[in-house]
This record gives C-alpha cells, sequence and structure tokens, in this order.
C-alpha cells in the first residue's frame, strides 16, 4: 500500500499549493474536466464484461476490497497524510496545524482495470482511480483562523508498472505507477479559505 498512501499524501499537498497558486480561469477549465471525467464514469454499466483481458466493473474486486476495508484505511491513510502534510506546512510563514483529519465515509474506487500481458518479465495494469470524498478536514492558523475541506473530488488514469517479475515470492521486485494524464483534483473549502472561492483562486 505504499504507492497508495504516496498518492494521497501527494495530492493533499498539491491541493494545498493549487488553492495558493492558481487563478480562477484554470479552475473553470478544470471543472469541465471533471465534469467530463463524472460523467463518463456514472455512464459505466453495473455488470461485469469481461473481453481481452478488460474489466469493466464498478463493483470489482479491488474497489470491493477498498470499500470493505475503508473503515480502517481511513485513519491509517489520514495520520500518514496529515504527518507529511504537516511537515509541509511547517516550512510555512506563521502556525498552520491541523484540527481534524477525517477522509470521509466515501472509499476510493477503482474502474476500467486493464491488466496487460505480461512481457520481458514486466506486468502492466491500467485503471481509473475515481473518488468522491466526503472529507472532515480542519486547520487553524495563527490568530485563530481556521479553514477545512470538506469535499474532494479526484479523477485520473493510473499505469501501474510491476517490474522486474521474479520467481520467488513476492514475485514483484519493484513497483513503478504515474498518472498517464494529469489527474483532476477539486476542493471544496470551508472556514476562511472560503473567501478563496469567492474571489477566484480556488482550483
Amino acid at each position: 500500500m505504499t504507492w497508495y498512501n504516496f498518492f494521497c499524501g501527494a495530492a493533499f499537498t498539491a491541493s494545498v499549493l493549487y488553492a495558493i497558486n492558481y487563478r480562477k480561469k484554470k479552475q473553470a477549465q478544470q471543472k469541465v474536466s471533471a465534469d467530463n471525467a463524472i460523467k463518463r464514469h456514472s455512464s459505466l454499466p453495473h455488470q461485469l464484461s469481461v473481453k481481452r483481458g478488460f474489466t469493466h466493473d464498478p463493483n470489482n474486486f479491488l474497489s470491493l476490497l477498498i470499500k470493505e476495508l475503508w473503515g480502517h484505511l481511513n485513519p491509517a491513510i489520514g495520520s500518514i497524510i496529515e504527518e507529511s502534510v504537516q511537515t509541509v506546512l511547517d516550512d510555512l510563514p506563521g502556525s498552520i496545524r491541523f484540527t481534524k483529519f477525517d477522509l470521509g465515509e466515501a472509499p476510493i474506487e477503482f474502474l476500467n482495470i486493464v491488466v496487460h500481458e505480461a512481457v520481458d518479465d514486466a506486468l502492466k495494469m491500467d485503471l481509473d482511480l475515481y473518488w468522491n470524498g466526503d472529507s472532515d478536514i480542519d486547520l487553524e492558523m495563527t490568530g485563530g483562523v481556521t479553514l477545512g475541506i470538506d469535499k474532494i473530488k479526484f479523477a485520473g488514469r493510473l499505469s501501474i508498472l510491476f517490474y522486474p517479475l521474479i520467481h520467488r515470492l513476492p514475485i514483484v521486485s519493484a513497483i513503478q505507477y504515474a498518472f498517464i494524464n494529469p489527474p483532476f483534483l477539486d476542493l471544496n473549502f470551508t472556514g476562511a479559505v472560503d473567501i478563496i472561492d469567492q474571489i477566484g483562486l480556488h482550483d
């Protein structure tokens, strides 16, 4: 789960930087991407259809596993993200600290899973990572100013490479992963940062 934890930490860290550095025009472009991504996922059929190794099933094994484990993954992953992001925040001017960090009850989903044929001791898997999270994240800034995030939307096509494959457990020597295209990330801010939404700095 190392790559999964890393991804979650990187996604939340990026969200802080997005809120500071991007402007309203970029937000509009990203919202169009969000609508397209969410529309595409919501239109997926709810039955299993397998063809040439392609799994088109919103109730696939990986999503079901994450769903059943989410009650345990939420605090575990949340703790890792909180600690890693807090390290970044500590380097910023002033004082910013988390007072609450809950990823919510909605689990991350994995859709459109494609497992490619293994070639030259390498196995590649592509999948859509989709999350419509109902988070409850609060931070406190210098002077008692509070801010938070109560919704996180994330969508992206993730490619995972298992290489090299070996003839002893755990079978895979290393895992490489990357998003095929820049993923979509949209946050709904609360508290003081809600002002950012109104003046057009939220991305």
